[in-house]
């Protein structure tokens, strides 16, 4: 027999919890045998079901405004690079 958790709620089916942002992952750690999967959110409130936690700081990366703990705001990180007027000169 299959067990499923009922609508709002997310595990294993032996034991649920309750998963406000849909993400398949409880808000708060359930007691059962599987660890992933009754693990709490690491953000709670935005969905992000990998549960990425790049820093390993136990805050999920969707949440993080510091995942790769460099000390730098991820918003002022620099990820496209763009060079202007650039010229070479052959002889």
């Amino acid at each position: 027999m299959f067990l499923q958790c009922p609508s709002g709620l997310t595990g294993p089916g032996s034991a649920c919890g309750y998963d406000g942002d849909a993400d398949g992952q409880p808000d708060l750690f359930i007691s059962c045998g599987d660890w992933r999967a009754c693990a709490e959110d690491n953000c709670i409130g935005l969905p992000n079901s990998g549960q990425e936690d790049t820093d390993g700081d136990r805050q999920g990366d969707a949440c993080d405004t510091d995942d790769d703990n460099d000390f730098v705001l991820d918003e002022f990180v620099i990820t496209n690079f763009f060079v202007f007027n650039t010229y070479i000169v052959l002889n």
